[in-house]
């Protein structure tokens, strides 16, 4: 080990004194020292170059417990720059960075549902509450449990719940009587519609609120009359249905998400073939990481949890010219066989021989890896990167699902006749999605019909105006 005081007055360090190998491996993959964060590793491995041959252990022992003792009185920088290093170098990764073990257990849904009623019941007043209460028990053996509870899943019960807190609380915190009543829903209405008018909320979600709400209380008052809750939640749930969704807004056409996936990736091979330092090159594979997955989702258009697991070795074949999904891997599950487009081949094809193995540990055969772990790719953090570089193409986060949407809406747009191939594509697992999207098709078909027919009526017309004679003028003829 290094005397940690040493530490802070060793800045310097000699690539030049290495060992042969160490110095090869060390310039092959990051090659000379170039930034401060070049510096910083290159100080790294060399006190773990020391450190091993002070030890008498050798260079490529690694593990995590190990890193932290010969990291210890470093910098929280200077520590990680020194894991990373030696992760890339000895293919340790998994090792140095695996992930801890969760300490608590995990939480017992029924017991959370629980307390989320507890919790809501304390606030409301005390006739909802009372006739709520029997409703709403929630028995840990599942044997006394309330009419709700029993009929209504988890999901639903709780949104149920909540919705109608929300409404109460409003309430109370106005000053007025606290009770689902007429005034009280008008005056919450003219609340959730302001904020929709700030762009702080979608109206779609005041009228899923508001659904909710009434689903509830005409069951915990069955006595009273709730037609003018229901007009309203019908009400509301219309005006949401012509309000633009968060996808309507952020859509662009499945062969501009294609174009602009190729067109960024051009952009990481030429940012990669400038690349001089590591840093750089995991730059031009984040940029090229993103580009592919645009254009791939545009073509192929699976979800986000099974695209990010994608692995080399389990769904595709060797000339990366089909893709093989497992029934336990598709939402409907049904086994799901793809060609992909030779374009898109061609594009895969470089990604893994030029981008992945810039931070692909070699025991890895994911396709999209971790520039932090050299281990598959976190799907949260793929799709943030999507979001990201359509961000900066379009001006607007297309996610993944829009992407979908899109792929979808472009069949109905170009083959309305055809709209059955959306459910094959996109893998529905209810037959009522596909008839959003068919009930387009339809309405297109429709309007381009209607477009024609109103051309060949004004054709028509124009052709009788020309074929027919000019009439004599009836004025009288002047006199010369």
């Amino acid at each position: 080990m290094i005397d940690p005081t040493e530490r802070k007055r060793r800045d310097r360090f000699d690539i030049a004194h290495w060992p042969e190998q160490a110095r090869a491996a060390f310039l092959a993959a990051f090659g000379a020292p170039a930034t401060s964060y070049d510096r910083r590793r290159a100080r790294g491995y060399e006190r773990w170059l020391e450190a091993a041959a002070a030890e008498g252990a050798p260079v490529g022992a690694v593990t995590a417990a190990l890193w932290r003792r010969r990291a210890a009185g470093l910098s929280a920088a200077d520590a990680d720059a020194m894991r990373a290093v030696v992760a890339t170098l000895h293919d340790a990764h998994g090792a140095l960075y695996a992930r801890a073990q969760p300490t608590r257990e995990k939480c017992d849904a029924r017991a959370k549902l629980a307390g989320l009623v507890a919790r809501r019941l304390a606030e409301w007043p005390a006739s909802w509450r009372e006739a709520a209460a029997p409703l709403l028990h929630v028995d840990p053996d599942w044997v006394l449990d309330g009419r709700l509870v029993a009929a209504w899943a988890p999901s639903s019960l709780s949104r149920r719940v909540w919705s109608l807190s929300w409404l109460l609380r409003h309430a109370a915190e106005h000053g007025v009587d606290v009770d689902v009543t007429p005034s009280v829903v008008r005056a919450w209405l003219a609340h959730e519609q302001a904020r929709a008018q700030r762009g702080e909320i979608r109206i779609a979600s005041a009228a899923f609120t508001l659904d909710a709400a009434t689903a509830l209380a005409a069951q915990v008052m069955p006595e009273r009359d709730w037609r003018w809750l229901r007009a309203a939640a019908k009400g509301l749930k219309q005006l949401a249905r012509g309000a633009p969704s968060r996808n309507e807004a952020r859509l662009q056409s499945a062969p501009e998400l294609y174009l602009a996936g190729v067109s960024l990736f051009a952009d990481a091979e030429a940012q990669l073939a400038a690349a001089k330092g590591r840093r750089a090159r995991t730059k031009a594979l984040r940029l090229g990481r993103a580009a592919l997955s645009i254009s791939m989702l545009a073509s192929v258009p699976i979800r986000l949890g099974t695209f990010a697991g994608l692995d080399l070795e389990i769904h595709f074949d060797p000339g990366l010219t089909r893709l093989d999904l497992t029934p336990q891997e598709t939402k409907e599950g049904a086994q799901d066989k793809r060609e992909i487009p030779p374009e898109l081949r061609a594009m895969l094809l470089r990604y893994v021989q030029a981008f992945r193995p810039i931070a692909a540990a070699a025991s890895c055969s994911a396709l999209f890896v971790s520039e932090r772990t050299g281990g598959p790719m976190d799907r949260d953090r793929l799709g943030c990167d999507i979001r990201v570089a359509c961000k900066a193409i379009f001006g607007a986060p297309v996610n993944t699902h829009a992407i979908r949407h899109a792929v979808a809406t472009y069949i109905a747009s170009t083959a309305p006749q055809e709209i059955d191939l959306a459910s094959v594509i996109l893998n529905h697992a209810s037959a009522a999605t596909t008839q959003v999207y068919r009930r387009r098709a339809d309405q297109l078909a429709a309007s381009r019909a209607l477009l024609a027919a109103r051309d060949a009526q004004a054709k028509a017309a124009g052709a009788q105006t020309r074929a027919r004679p000019a009439r004599p003028s009836k004025g009288r003829a002047r006199p010369r």
